[in-house]
């Protein structure tokens, strides 16, 4: 740890120790962009002290706060201004992330050219329409098969499979009636008288 006489602090009367951390730029969004002067520039309301009170790490408090009161959070002067960056990130990803024009969030003299982005991500695409309700066929569907036929008669009994069925042999006809006697003759007419 460095000390330095208070005279060199703006003639304070104590000895102030001021620590320089390399590792501590990882912990921030674009932390070597602007080197050591991201942690050590500034007064009393300087980032660095905001970053020790946060414990040393980049939370959503920190990153929407505006410690150097020039009207743009942390996040907007460190490349994160929706505040999704965490070490390791893959920075490609990241709503409005951006490695270009950053500035030191502990003075008020330098501010970012970039505007406040929309960090509301984009929707997911609706799902996809339903499929159409099937259509009437072109030509109709298939009348269905005609029954099976029945099976053939089985043989009388005691007639080996396989012989063919004899067709019933017609009835009888019935008797004939008996013939008619001719009518009766009619009688002989009278004989004539004797002469």
């Amino acid at each position: 740890m460095k000390t330095f006489p208070a005279a060199a602090l703006g003639g304070l009367s104590a000895l102030v120790g001021v620590s320089a951390r390399p590792e501590y730029q990882l912990l921030i969004p674009n932390g070597r962009a602007n080197g050591q002067a991201t942690g050590h520039f500034g007064g009393p309301g300087a980032f660095r002290w905001s970053f020790a009170a946060a414990g040393y790490v980049w939370t959503t408090a920190l990153c929407e706060l505006d410690t150097d009161g020039d009207g743009q959070s942390n996040g907007l002067e460190l490349g994160d201004p929706c505040c999704v960056w965490s070490p390791g990130a893959e920075e490609s990803s990241l709503i409005g992330f951006s490695t270009a024009d950053i500035t030191l969030p502990g003075d008020a003299s330098k501010m970012t050219g970039r505007s406040m982005p929309s960090c509301v991500p984009d929707p997911p695409p609706p799902p996809p329409a339903p499929p159409p309700p099937p259509s009437l066929p072109v030509n109709p569907p298939p009348s269905p098969p005609p029954p099976p036929r029945a099976p053939p008669p089985s043989p009388p009994p005691g007639v080996p499979l396989g012989t063919p069925a004899r067709p019933p042999s017609p009835a009888s006809p019935p008797p004939s009636p008996a013939p008619l006697a001719p009518p009766p003759l009619p009688p002989p007419p009278p004989a004539p008288p004797p002469s």
